[in-house]
């Protein structure tokens, strides 16, 4: 019969088992991370990555052309597109000042609300009612 010492002490071959295990558990960790996070992209990251450049193009001329009869100050995007932050606005950005002619080129902002979906249908037509002159 063994002792509980035979197991616990360092000479013991469960000892050196349990600390090969865990080195490899830590080794297996820490390649798991490295794969996960420092691989380069693949390929449907590269595909997800030009859609959103297509969808921004798409949106930037439709917004270019929007501020081209309304001249606004600002505009202000909300919805489940907006989630996704940069992907999307930075090629809208790009899109938009490159199809604006000049007088309106770096005047208009891009900003993303910070409301909930369904307040801010409900805020933006009261807004438009609030302004109504009888």
């Amino acid at each position: 019969m063994l002792l509980p010492q035979a197991y616990a002490s360092p000479q013991s071959k469960c000892w050196k088992n349990r600390r090969r295990t865990a080195s490899y558990a830590t080794y297996r960790r820490k390649n798991w991370i490295r794969k996960k996070y420092m691989t380069p992209p693949s390929r449907e990251t590269k595909l997800a990555k030009s859609i959103f450049d297509f969808t921004g193009e798409i949106l930037g001329l439709s917004l270019a052309n929007f501020v081209m009869f309304s001249s606004p100050e600002a505009i202000i995007l909300f919805g489940g597109l907006t989630k996704a932050g940069d992907l999307i606005l930075k090629p809208t950005r790009d899109s938009m000042e490159s199809n604006l002619i000049q007088v309106f080129q770096n005047k208009v902002k891009i900003l993303i609300s910070h409301l909930k979906e369904s307040d801010a249908a409900i805020l933006g037509a009261s807004a438009l009612v609030w302004d109504m002159k009888p």
